[in-house]
């Protein structure tokens, strides 16, 4: 992307991820929203994809894709093939399947939820997107490839997974009846788990697409 393509940009410290993210939230001025961290990529012309899908269905407040895995270099690993977002799927299996390099949301998605939670280090997303589940806002899914995950040795998913996992548990929390035995929620866990095995198994979410397999990120493009 070229410098005459940026509206705004500021580099100045902040109380982290998530507070940066909220800063660029509320500089952002066009109908259609995204953030991306820094070792993660769009693959090119997603955004044209993405403007068209809004354009066909205004309905839907957010949409995720499918998306990459690559490597330090740029280079894919793996596909992740997943299931359309399911509030319950979210709710007791207390994971968050879906990325946000492949996600984009309408403007009213945050004049109706407020912003990320910054009291958050590591699921910010995971909260915000059942925040919007909560609040009835309608999920896409595009059975197409619009980023790329990077997996390294340094990312927080990786160097920091105990934290995020604790985090994701509090967050849970909110969400999960206080009331239920802790037999309910290993039954439910063990339920949803298996259901959504089931449902990626159908759309072949296991088969890997081997002339992916090497190739560099910035050489896919989309039609």
């Amino acid at each position: 992307m070229q410098r005459s393509h940026i509206a705004h940009w500021v580099s100045e410290r902040d109380r982290g991820q998530t507070d940066a993210i909220n800063k660029g939230l509320r500089c952002a001025t066009g109908d259609v929203i995204g953030w991306l961290n820094s070792d993660d990529v769009y693959v090119d012309r997603c955004l044209h994809q993405v403007r068209d899908y809004f354009d066909r269905n205004p309905d839907v407040d957010i949409v995720f894709s499918d998306y990459f895995f690559i490597d330090e270099r740029g280079r894919i690993l793996k596909l992740r093939r997943e299931i359309p977002f399911h509030f319950k799927v979210y709710l007791w299996t207390e994971d968050c399947y879906h990325a946000n390099c492949a996600g984009f949301f309408r403007r009213r998605v945050f004049d109706t939820v407020g912003l990320l939670d910054d009291s958050l280090s590591y699921g910010m997303d995971y909260e915000v997107y059942m925040r919007c589940a909560a609040a009835g806002l309608i999920f896409g899914h595009v059975r197409n490839y619009w980023g790329a995950y990077r997996l390294h040795e340094q990312s927080k998913s990786v160097s920091r997974y105990e934290p995020m996992i604790a985090e994701g548990r509090t967050i849970v929390q909110r969400y999960q009846p206080a009331e239920l035995s802790q037999i309910g929620r290993r039954a439910r866990k063990l339920i949803y788990s298996a259901y959504r095995l089931a449902r990626k198994s159908m759309i072949g979410s296991y088969t890997y697409a081997s002339h992916y397999r090497g190739k560099d990120i910035r050489d896919i493009s989309l039609r």
